[in-house]
């Protein structure tokens, strides 16, 4: 008995180290094959020679540990609790771990499997409704922002017809007033007391933990969400502005929250799907350049150091992670 439990322990660490292996293969070599063999990849040679250019793009790399940093502020936000605490450093590890994750799954599933994968085998299902609660509070900045700046976008850089300008304002406004009621109101979600309803001892407990979230925290969470949202649509029109010639921080400032506000309400698979990212980022640059190489470079470029480096640095987290987040307190 005692050497089948010796065998069964030896075959768990074996599989769990199988897993691991086989997820770092994998997240590398996709980011290995967007990266590598991208035509973008060449096309952001030509700023090299450029010292402002330089410069500027340095800048943009400086922003993003601290766009990450952010991140992990909200994270560790929601997860201190009487029970557990979280150091910065862990809930930095944890975070990059979740965009590791999410290079291979679904947006918030991957970021929460990858963060949870930290946590004590209590707190996983109560951390992945707490990350949950971090992806929504971001969502919501993202359509308020790209909601308010939208109908000044279309008025001076589309001529649009006010009428349409007004429809598209109006639905915009819509869906973030939604998202914001959405955030407020999911702990007043009851269960029905009679009947059966599966996995309710689970849902009971992310009711729990959504219970426990006070609203001061979610008013915290928004307001760290709009400082990341700024950071990162700030790094965007900067680099916008080194690709495209001749065109002004401003107007690229503006068409990056419209580019924000459309691919947060077209749902990819990953979070580095590429492909509906700069086709938005196109379409929507057109009034303001018709440098469309340019564009898809300076998406390309964002995705490089916001999701492709960041999920590296998680990648190696996650491989070599050990019991250091399991300590209570």
């Amino acid at each position: 008995m005692i050497v089948n439990l010796k065998y069964s322990k030896r075959f768990a660490k074996s599989a769990q180290n199988a897993v691991k292996l086989l997820f770092l293969f994998a997240v590398f070599a996709f980011l290995w094959n967007e990266i590598a063999y991208s035509k973008q990849t060449y096309s952001l040679l030509s700023v090299t020679g450029n010292p402002a250019a330089m410069l500027m793009l340095t800048i943009v790399m400086c922003a993003v540990p601290l766009n990450w940093y952010i991140e992990s502020v909200k994270w560790r936000c929601l997860m201190n609790t009487p029970d557990f605490a979280f150091s910065s450093a862990d809930a930095f590890k944890s975070t990059l771990a979740g965009a590791a994750a999410s290079t291979l799954l679904p947006n918030r599933i991957g970021e929460s499997i990858g963060r949870v994968f930290w946590l004590p085998d209590h707190l996983k299902l109560p951390g992945a409704v707490q990350s949950g609660l971090a992806g929504i509070s971001q969502l919501c900045i993202t359509l308020a922002g790209g909601a308010l700046i939208l109908p000044f976008y279309l008025i001076y850089y589309t001529n649009s017809e006010p009428l349409l300008v007004l429809a598209l304002s109006f639905t915009a406004s819509i869906i973030t007033a939604c998202g914001f009621y959405l955030l407020f109101n999911l702990s007043k979600i009851k269960l029905p007391v009679q009947g059966k309803i599966p996995f309710r001892g689970r849902l009971q407990t992310c009711q729990k933990a959504l219970r426990q979230t006070r609203p001061d925290t979610l008013k915290k969470l928004l307001i760290l969400s709009a400082l990341r949202y700024l950071v990162f649509s700030i790094q965007f029109a900067v680099v916008l502005t080194v690709f495209v010639n001749s065109l002004s921080f401003i107007p690229a400032l503006a068409a990056v929250a419209v580019i924000y506000l459309v691919t947060t309400l077209v749902p990819s698979f990953t979070l580095a799907e590429l492909g509906i990212r700069e086709s938005a980022a196109v379409l929507l640059m057109a009034p303001l350049s018709e440098q469309s190489a340019a564009v898809i470079t300076a998406t390309f470029l964002i995705w490089c150091v916001n999701i492709a480096l960041p999920s590296l640095f998680g990648l190696y987290f996650v491989t070599v992670r050990k019991n250091l987040l399991t300590r209570a307190v």
